[in-house]
């Protein structure tokens, strides 16, 4: 059986652009899968971004896990380099980036720092963030200790208020 990958199955026609999901209010929903594929945590979330002088786009993001109601905030800072972006937020053990993958895909790397039971531990993210169109996107982040797997994040994004070019 010859299986297409599901960035293969994207229509790539429309450009997928952080400055049209972003710019503005977004709603964000999702959930974390610990290594052995259970449901571990579920979240919402409202970013507000902004875009600044030379294309920098900046996203505050409130995030509340469910059940526990546990707040978590951070703000992104995206500065245009070269086809991407350098991602900064100050959980990030350096900066992170984030690359076109297809018209429709960017690719998000970066290594952060996250709480776990009273401590704090740096784990490396790489999300795989797709454009639905008209505003929305879904991404699959693979998180990793030391290059091996301890978890994935699914999650949705839908944008409220209109981009304006």
């Amino acid at each position: 059986m010859n299986m297409i990958s599901p960035i293969e199955q994207i229509d790539d026609t429309q450009e997928f652009t952080l400055e049209r999901l972003f710019v503005g209010t977004v709603d964000m929903m999702g959930y974390v899968v610990d290594f052995r594929g259970q449901i571990t945590r579920r979240f919402v979330a409202e970013a507000t971004g902004h875009l600044g002088d030379k294309g920098v786009i900046t996203i505050d993001e409130e995030l509340r896990y469910l059940g526990d109601g546990e707040p978590e905030t951070r703000q992104w800072v995206l500065t245009p380099r070269g086809t991407g972006y350098r991602a900064e937020t100050h959980q990030l053990v350096g900066p992170g980036t984030i690359k076109r993958v297809s018209a429709s895909t960017l690719e998000w790397s970066y290594d952060i720092k996250i709480p776990v039971n009273g401590n704090e531990i740096t784990v490396k993210m790489v999300d795989q963030m797709v454009g639905l169109g008209d505003g929305r996107a879904t991404a699959l982040t693979k998180i990793t200790k030391f290059g091996l797997p301890v978890g994935k994040i699914v999650s949705s994004y839908v944008r409220r208020t209109t981009f304006s070019e």
